[in-house]
């Protein structure tokens, strides 16, 4: 008898207890993010990784608060960032802004086509995931590429499977003698060496981003089709041919659903 009256007891504070937990809830608000500088909300913007120019200097990157309320210092972390890329100790937001840029030093003695890491981060304390507007990026990692590509000339590319023909951009590298057209088809780079003896004798191949020759056409991602890959249905030998300046080649086009069909791909090269 005396068990059961204890049950009892307790069953009936329980529920008061729980009723007066109810009873307060229109009072309950969400606790503060911890941190000295809570109400600040640094974050880092993302960003995609970089390529630059062989006499580039400096870099930057853009760091952003939730509100400007008073000039703040906030410390960057750059563990794992590369020797060749000198990252402040700090970056200053002034009184009012929301947005402050960090500018990072490149040591001119950084070798071209290498990717190099870059990587930067905030400490906790100057963070506010829970602040309205908060920037989520709270650390990046991208990577910083040096190379010596610029605008050899304008083609007109004429294609087939795309029915279509465009003004296409193709670049020169003196340093691996090689061409490229960039954002052909969309996102697809397309390396090729050219060259022309003495005798008006033409040496073209389509080749990879070393230099290194007999690569096809490769998969690029299409607005309507998604992943398309490209290749010789015969051979090399029987699908590119040139004639005068100008590159054709017969190319087979595959989709997710299938094989979509071959279609000639032309475009011209320098005089």
């Amino acid at each position: 008898m005396k068990l059961g009256k204890i049950f009892m007891f307790v069953a009936l504070t329980m529920v008061g207890l729980c009723t007066a937990s109810c009873d307060d809830d229109d009072d309950w608000a969400p606790g503060n993010a911890p941190g000295q500088y809570k109400d600040s909300g640094v974050g880092i913007d993302a960003t995609d990784n970089f390529i630059i120019a062989l006499d580039t200097k400096t870099i930057t990157v853009t760091c952003s608060r939730t509100n400007g309320q008073g000039e703040i210092t906030v410390p960057l972390i750059s563990s794992g960032t590369s020797k060749y890329l000198k990252v402040p100790e700090s970056v200053t937001f002034a009184n009012g802004a929301t947005e402050a840029e960090v500018s990072i030093e490149v040591d001119p003695e950084m070798t071209a086509f290498t990717e190099f890491p870059l990587a930067i981060s905030i400490p906790e304390a100057y963070t506010n995931p829970y602040a309205e507007g908060a920037v989520s990026n709270l650390k990046i990692f991208c990577t910083v590429l040096k190379e010596d590509y610029k605008l050899a000339y304008k083609t007109t590319f004429t294609s087939e499977f795309m029915e279509d023909k465009w003004e296409q951009d193709v670049e020169y590298s003196e340093m691996r003698g090689i061409y490229r057209m960039p954002n052909l088809y969309g996102d697809l780079t397309v390396y090729f060496i050219y060259s022309k003896d003495e005798n008006g004798n033409v040496n073209f191949d389509f080749c990879d981003e070393t230099g290194k020759a007999d690569k096809e056409f490769s998969a690029f991602t299409h607005s309507k089709y998604g992943l398309v890959t490209a290749s010789y249905p015969n051979s090399k030998a029987e699908d590119l041919t040139i004639e005068g300046n100008t590159v054709t080649a017969l190319l087979s086009f595959d989709v997710s659903a299938g094989n979509f069909g071959e279609f000639y791909e032309s475009f011209t090269l320098p005089e």
